[in-house]
């Protein structure tokens, strides 16, 4: 028997059924590389608290899934792909601040106070329904109360 042939033959068939599956199953590439900012999912999170953790770190090395990460502290991480997810856009919040107070400038031209804007979207944010006691109790409620 030729074991190189049998060899190349089993490496090929294990290719095969791997693109296979992959094609199956609808899998892709991942998109995380060296540079990239990450936050990592908790490992243990409360009830009210989101699925990933609100840390960021910068992805130093992608070694074939396992991702070497280090924290804005210095200590490096690392951790599986599937942990990880990548932050997209600006993470400098400055200078959105900065573009928000070039609009305000320019509202303000205009006529339109941007500090009302900001009052009128904090009192929205709650639920508007009016709460009201049901109509059956409001007399046991009233003969609670005069006692």
């Amino acid at each position: 028997m030729d074991y190189d042939r049998l060899g190349l033959r089993d490496k090929s068939e294990k290719e095969t059924a791997k693109s296979r599956e992959d094609k199956k199953r609808k899998a892709r590439g991942s998109r995380i590389e060296a540079g990239d900012t990450v936050v990592l999912k908790r490992e243990v999170r409360l009830k009210g608290e989101s699925k990933y953790s609100p840390e960021r770190f910068e992805v130093i090395k992608n070694l074939n899934g396992s991702l070497i990460m280090r924290a804005s502290d210095g200590r490096t991480v690392q951790r599986y792909i599937t942990f990880a997810k990548r932050c997209e856009g600006n993470q400098d919040t400055s200078s959105g601040e900065d573009e928000d107070e070039e609009a305000d400038t320019e509202d303000e031209a205009g006529g339109v106070q941007p500090q009302d804007q900001d009052e009128n979207n904090e009192r929205r944010m709650g639920s508007t329904r009016l709460r009201k006691a049901p109509a059956h109790l409001k007399d046991f409620i009233f003969a609670v109360s005069e006692q």
